[in-house]
């Protein structure tokens, strides 16, 4: 792995976690400001930009943004993508720290998972070239059929629980489904 490519899984990392983090702060933020109406757009931007938590927030984001530019100029664009969409584990958990509570067994092993299997993309990705390739027509259609397969099963056996407690504990697995369909 290069300097650069070194360089730029940092600047992601850092980058996902700032906007992130940001995104929380400015949630918060505004949930405690008077209401905000679409019908006077002035006066609901001057609200966000005289509350100096709004602001602060914003200038996070806005920074991890520019760590995320910075980030695309060194790597592959599937390189820092893979990093940060990592940053829903980071989202998950200081949402949680932040609400002062801890995450459950199976929310934390959600989250390690994500990151985890997030971190091995990338890290997969970190010797390849950028240039793409053509790929065989069957074998594509074998791991979309594949994919598809996997996600319906776990909606099937998701969708066998039937109480509002084991409902709410199939949402995960639901989250899962739809997402493998998507790699």
């Amino acid at each position: 792995m290069s300097f650069e490519t070194a360089l730029a899984l940092v600047f992601a990392a850092a980058s996902t976690t700032l906007t992130n983090v940001a995104y929380l702060r400015e949630h918060d933020a505004a949930a405690s400001l008077p209401v905000l109406c679409l019908r006077r757009p002035l006066h609901s931007v001057g609200i966000l930009v005289h509350d100096r938590s709004w602001m602060l927030g914003f200038a996070m984001e806005s920074t991890g943004f520019l760590l995320y530019a910075v980030a695309l100029a060194l790597a592959s664009l599937a390189l820092v993508q893979s990093i940060t969409a990592g940053g829903i584990g980071v989202l998950a958990y200081v949402s949680a720290r932040l609400a002062g509570r801890r995450l459950r067994g199976s929310e934390l092993t959600g989250v390690l998972l994500a990151t985890v299997g997030l971190l091995a993309l990338a890290v997969s990705l970190a010797g390849g070239s950028g240039g793409g390739g053509t790929g065989e027509t069957g074998a594509i259609i074998l791991w979309l059929a594949a994919s598809a397969g996997g996600a319906a099963l776990v909606l099937t056996l998701a969708s066998f629980s039937r109480s509002a407690t084991s409902r709410r504990r199939s949402r995960p697995r639901a989250a899962v489904a739809v997402c493998s369909s998507f790699r």
